[in-house]
């Protein structure tokens, strides 16, 4: 394949290693595998090496801050991040889908969602595996985005989902188009998104609308 990348593989479970450098060959004959120890050692090596994927038990690394991975993804960009985990914050994955060269795969996963995720990562293509997808269109993670936004900012969300614009939302609610404007940047910031498609997106992977209304 052209532009194979070298895979940085930050896990501590020798089963884990072995098993990702198995598929990674199998799938990536050429391509060069390290193995990280630390997570100062795989940011040293992330900000020397281009066309990287970085493979990485995020809880093990201790990258549990949401900002913090925003971060490193802006500042490597050319890095892909694929995050394992045997459980995941669905909260942390959530405000982290706006970004296309990051994925999300359980250890739990079979060998056939292991590739896919391989290959998503070389075509710097977002991932989420199934059984997270599952996660967060479950009831209990799609009461989240109320336990962030207030009601009538979650209601402004549903709208803006559904391809409303400013103007349509205030004749909507009877409200004036600068108080809709106010709650919409509110709603922006608490979501950490910037475009009303990443808003649109969050609100379908919330169960907030459906992607049928969104189409429409």
């Amino acid at each position: 394949m052209e532009n194979t990348p070298t895979f940085a593989i930050a896990d501590d479970q020798d089963l884990t290693r072995k098993g990702l450098i198995f598929y990674i060959k199998e799938l990536f004959d050429s391509s060069k595998v390290i193995e990280m120890s630390s997570k100062q050692s795989l940011l040293e090596w992330t900000s020397r090496c281009e066309n990287s994927i970085a493979v990485v038990d995020y809880t093990l690394f201790n990258i549990h801050d949401v900002n913090e991975m925003r971060i490193l993804i802006q500042h490597f960009p050319s890095t892909y991040w694929l995050l394992l985990a045997n459980e995941f914050n669905i909260d942390f994955v959530r405000q982290l889908c706006n970004f296309n060269t990051i994925g999300f795969l359980k250890k739990s996963c079979g060998s056939d969602e292991v590739r896919y995720a391989l290959r998503c990562a070389v075509g710097h293509r977002f991932f989420l595996c199934h059984e997270i997808s599952l996660q967060m269109l479950s009831p209990t993670a799609n009461k989240a985005p109320e336990a962030i936004l207030t009601a009538t900012e979650t209601e402004i969300l549903k709208l803006i989902a559904q391809g409303k614009s400013v103007k349509e939302i205030a004749n909507i609610r009877i409200s004036s188009y600068h108080t809709i404007v106010a709650h919409k940047k509110n709603i922006f910031r608490k979501l950490g998104v910037s475009t009303v498609f990443e808003a649109t997106k969050y609100a379908i992977k919330a169960g907030l609308t459906d992607i049928a209304d969104y189409c429409i």
